[in-house]
């Protein structure tokens, strides 16, 4: 009804880190005139500076706050969120905005994106953290695998497609090659395994294999490449190639899936059963069966692969930051809470 006055929903975002995809996604939430938004991200001491300069850009326009974890807690001057998303358990500063006795009538919910494995500390997770866990009502994890550990904490409330990213920026990047290359973009850290991409496309070029490797990140071939340029060099490859034994649903496959490219991934990418109905996937650790998929990509390559990659434009979709909204919103509404 016109002139009616809009009820306002106060949201608190508690985080640990900083990425631009959730900049995103908060940006994306702040448009709604009905939301109230408040982020905490929360940094490490030794971080302080480079993080504080990058926050001006990645948090452009967002009502937030930058704290270290052995700081004093921040002071919020009497504003009260109607709901809580926080990032696991590790944080101080996460644990007291979960565990204040003040706050202890208000929804929360617990955010993160560890996926099951049988490993010692997942399997004594729920002793070690079960009454601490007690304090949330919810949690929200990015899909099924990640699931599986929720449920193994004891969740009863699980939702899933915890992360976002704005799908346009990769959509509409202009191409500048041909597709004929292979792609990879990212640190050079052992879990990655590029040890095994490297051997896996050695035997690929022995077998008479055509495309090339480019390698993008810090000691890599090619160095570091500025964020605004990945988006080409996703649309222009003919793949990207991701090796790791362990990567907790990995966003630089969504992004590539937005920009064009098809995925070659390990069977560690934990987004696979959400996202990986075309990806070319092998073994972890084996580089063999990692030439085969590169092969099996350059024959794609040469056909009509539109089919391919509509699809998984589409399946990427749903992880715009517009539909990461209306899945903050349905979790609202699943406690009773309106803006």
């Amino acid at each position: 009804m016109e002139g009616q006055e809009v009820a306002i929903m106060k949201m608190l975002f508690v985080w640990t880190g900083l990425t631009s995809y959730m900049g995103d996604c908060w940006r994306e939430l702040a448009k709604r005139s009905d939301i109230d938004l408040k982020i905490i991200v929360v940094i490490e001491k030794r971080n302080a500076v480079q993080i504080s300069f990058q926050a001006e850009d990645v948090l452009r326009g967002l009502d937030y706050k930058l704290v270290d974890d052995n700081a004093a807690f921040p002071d919020l001057g009497g504003w009260r969120p109607d709901i809580v998303f926080s990032v696991g358990w590790r944080s101080r500063v996460c644990r007291y905005f979960v565990e204040d006795k003040a706050w202890k009538g208000i929804p929360k919910v617990c955010c993160f994106d560890m996926p099951w494995r049988w490993k010692f500390r997942c399997l004594v997770a729920p002793l070690v953290l079960g009454r601490f866990l007690r304090n949330y009502d919810a949690a929200f994890v990015p899909g099924v695998v990640c699931e599986r550990y929720a449920k193994w904490l004891g969740f009863k409330r699980i939702f899933k497609g915890l992360f976002g990213i704005k799908t346009e920026r990769f959509y509409n990047a202009i191409r500048r090659d041909e597709k004929s290359y292979l792609l990879y973009v990212g640190r050079n850290s052992p879990e990655k395994r590029l040890d095994v991409l490297q051997e896996g496309y050695r035997l690929y070029r022995e077998r008479g294999g055509k495309l090339e490797l480019r390698l993008y990140g810090k000691d890599l071939a090619n160095g570091f490449v500025e964020p605004e340029k990945v988006p080409g060099l996703m649309k222009s490859a003919a793949a990207f190639v991701l090796a790791s034994d362990f990567d907790p649903w990995p966003l630089v496959l969504l992004e590539s899936m937005s920009a064009g490219s098809m995925i070659v991934a390990s069977d560690r990418c934990t987004n696979r059963p959400e996202l990986g109905k075309n990806w070319f996937v092998f073994k972890h650790g084996k580089p063999e069966g990692l030439a085969r998929e590169l092969a099996r990509v350059e024959n794609a390559v040469s056909g009509d692969v539109d089919v391919i990659l509509g699809e998984n434009r589409n399946l990427a979709a749903q992880y715009d930051c517009a539909e990461w909204v209306k899945r903050v919103d349905s979790i609202c509404r699943e406690f009773n809470l309106k803006g």
